[in-house]
């Protein structure tokens, strides 16, 4: 029984998958194929009341037309699709018109010929009455336990927002930097984690966006926490004449929200033996004033650092007078 695309020939059953093969060619390319125009460069676009005027360079020596094609940008949708808008001759190297209204938009000049289209088409971008958004003010940088918060003040229906953050390690020169996007009508937004600002130093800029442009950036003020404050020694004593003992540090200051306090002391017994070796306290401070037990008398200089949010880094530390306990 033959199938429904099944026939005969000659006494021979030809299968539906031979006719297709036996009707179906593939055409080989032609020795003489024509390579599309070489698409223009150097578009650019001006505007003069309300009229937008297009030009660029003509490389295509095989073109038939310049077909001019134009996207419109949308507020808070963003651009069209190109669509064209009107066929110019060969050899063209500008055109004129009246977009439809104020707006922002973008046109391309694709030269067309026997080959096809130009393989890459340029675009020059027009603003008719389209000013940028109003950047932001009031833009604020503050450090915290979780890391740097920005806050701003919004003055424009943007489309969103464009941050940018910088660090480096003070000191040095080179930044590393992060870019991203925050929603429409955001006000503050934590711009980081944990960075120390004694040893980060930090660069935040933003600016308001539209689909089609944006407004300058505005720089963070950012706002330091306190420095920490020289420690002092104020009190110490031993409960034997040679140990144990207990020192009372203090920092005489505020020390940065959201930080501790590191200690570090070297000792030595008398005034010609040489010094220990730093040796770090065990725990963290976060009050005005540390007592921190000591295994015997002697010569004593305090060193203290602040950690920050992070409690990894430390800020420079800052030593003590030396004191005999």
């Amino acid at each position: 029984m033959k199938g429904p695309m099944s026939g005969r020939r000659g006494g021979r059953v030809v299968t539906a998958v031979a006719l297709l093969a036996a009707l179906i060619t593939v055409p080989a390319s032609p020795a003489n194929a024509v390579d599309p125009p070489s698409p223009v460069t150097n578009p650019a676009a001006t505007v003069s009341g309300g009229a937008v005027t297009v030009t660029w360079t003509d490389n295509a020596t095989n073109e038939w037309t310049y077909d001019i094609y134009r996207s419109d940008y949308t507020p808070h949708v963003g651009w069209s699709r190109f669509g064209l808008v009107n066929v110019l001759g060969p050899d063209a190297t500008s055109y004129t018109e009246t977009p439809p209204g104020p707006g922002a938009y973008r046109y391309q000049a694709r030269p067309y010929g026997e080959g096809g289209i130009a393989r890459v088409n340029p675009t020059a971008t027009a603003f008719v009455d389209f000013p940028p958004p109003a950047a932001p003010t009031n833009v604020v940088a503050t450090y915290g336990p979780a890391g740097i918060t920005v806050n701003w003040t919004d003055n424009s229906d943007e489309d969103y927002f464009t941050i940018f953050v910088r660090t480096r390690p003070r000191g040095t020169t080179t930044w590393s930097s992060l870019y991203g996007v925050i929603q429409k009508d955001r006000t503050t937004i934590l711009a980081s984690g944990p960075i120390d600002p004694l040893t980060t130093e930090i660069s935040i800029s933003l600016a308001s966006s539209y689909y089609a442009r944006s407004s300058p950036t505005v720089r963070a003020a950012v706002a330091q926490p306190p420095a920490p404050p020289n420690p002092e020694l104020i009190t110490g004593s031993c409960t034997a004449p040679g140990g144990p003992c207990v020192a009372t540090v203090t920092l005489g200051g505020v020390r940065p929200p959201g930080s501790s306090i590191g200690l570090r002391y070297k000792t030595r017994p008398n005034a010609t033996a040489p010094w220990s070796g730093w040796i770090t306290v065990p725990m963290r401070f976060t009050g005005p004033t540390m007592t921190v037990p000591l295994p015997a008398s002697g010569l004593y200089q305090f060193g203290a650092a602040v950690y920050a949010f992070d409690g990894l880094t430390p800020s420079v530390w800052r030593n003590t007078t030396v004191k005999r306990i």
